[in-house]
């Protein structure tokens, strides 16, 4: 995989859970970054058909907690077009590679809310099973 054009971005993601090493949001009007992975201490998105679940995993008063969001993602022939964050904002693939279990997505769209131009960058590693709270959020087999 490494185009976004590739007809196999979907078989390579399906059913998988990654681990995200950086989840990256750069607005351009204002030249401010934030990381998603920064301030979690796992974070991780698990595809399944046209849904993506983000898991966000941390640590609270001994106990493990999880927060979810939900996307939806648009592939077309296979090929990942974009992922909608909700209703209102797309964000367009302009990148996507995989080498070995690691892999990049660059997606770039405009925010409904306040107009300006973002940028989200995500590295990610291919997990072997499905962490605990992407299974409670997916609905997917161990």
């Amino acid at each position: 995989m490494g185009s976004i054009a590739d007809p196999h971005t979907l078989d390579d993601l399906n059913r998988k859970s990654f681990e995200v090493t950086t989840y990256e949001m750069y607005n351009h009007d204002t030249q401010i970054s934030f990381d998603l992975v920064s301030t979690n201490d796992h974070v991780y998105l698990t595809f399944k058909d046209n849904d993506l679940y983000l898991t966000k995993e941390n640590t609270e008063g001994g106990t493990v907690q999880f927060r979810f969001q939900e996307f939806t993602t648009n592939f077309q022939g296979g090929a990942l077009q974009g992922i909608y964050l909700d209703e209102y904002n797309f964000m367009k693939a302009i990148h996507v590679s995989k080498n070995a279990n690691q892999v990049v997505l660059e997606l770039e769209g405009i925010a409904s809310d306040d107009d300006h131009f973002r940028t989200l960058f995500i590295v990610m590693d291919e997990l072997a099973s499905h962490p605990e709270g992407a299974l409670q959020i997916s609905g997917l087999p161990e």
